[in-house]
């Protein structure tokens, strides 16, 4: 696909257990909370959370991945996400005009992959990783 991975050290979470998840609908924050094979703890923050969509939603989900990728995977993906108007906070006229608006917002495009349940996306603003310290 000609797609050339960026891989950042900071960000890396593959292995670590899917332990809770949050939104925060008013502050526009996702967070997901995970723990590694040693007990390690950290949070995944996305900020200026869009939309999401997650799958198969269940305990001792295991991440393979989480990628940022390009928003043209996005929208080449997930056309009848687009079309579907009850979904989206932002009020647009067609699926193009939705595109040009998500473009505008200086979104990103993230995907979990896990082992275990819980694949999905979420349109966010930015992502980070904090460490969380016993």
């Amino acid at each position: 696909m000609g797609y050339k991975e960026k891989r950042d050290d900071f960000m890396y979470t593959h292995d670590y257990e899917i332990i809770s998840y949050q939104v925060d609908f008013e502050k526009g924050t996702f967070i997901f909370n995970i723990k590694g094979e040693q007990g390690q703890k950290k949070q995944i923050i996305f900020k200026e959370v869009l939309s999401y969509q997650f799958k198969h939603e269940m305990p001792y989900s295991i991440i393979l991945d989480l990628k940022e990728l390009p928003l043209a995977y996005f929208f080449s993906q997930n056309k009848k996400v687009l079309e579907d108007k009850e979904r989206w906070s932002i009020r647009y006229k067609s699926p193009l005009e939705l595109k040009t608006k998500i473009e505008s917002m200086g979104l990103k495009y993230y995907n979990l992959y896990a082992s275990y349940g819980m694949n999905g996306w979420i349109l966010a603003e930015s992502c980070e990783l904090r460490v969380i310290e016993d």
